[in-house]
């Protein structure tokens, strides 16, 4: 008998990797991305002091992270594709065995 949580959980992890598919597939995302991780490199690189570079290697870093939590959320909605497909065809098998 199908879980109507688990159903809901999958459905919800397959539609947050989609969006964050659509996300990164965005070409003024991908932009603001690039350009701001252009200003932190310059800003890193021209930094007078040792406060102002670890700044820009902070942000840097932070802005990278943000990026691979989208990825890992894409990955995610992957996963949860394969276990609604998994649980699916389990669902299946039961009918058919019924």
């Amino acid at each position: 008998m199908p879980d109507p949580q688990k159903a809901a959980d999958l459905a919800h992890r397959m539609e947050k990797g989609q969006r964050a598919q659509a996300l990164l597939d965005d070409e003024t995302f991908k932009a603001a991305i690039m350009k701001t991780e252009e200003r932190y490199v310059t800003g890193w690189k021209s930094g007078t002091s040792v406060e102002q570079r670890e700044d820009m290697w902070a942000k840097y870093h932070a802005l990278a992270d943000v990026v691979r939590e989208v990825r890992a959320m894409i990955g995610d909605g992957v996963i949860a594709a394969e276990e609604k497909r998994q649980q699916d065809k389990r669902e299946a098998r039961q009918l058919v065995g019924s």
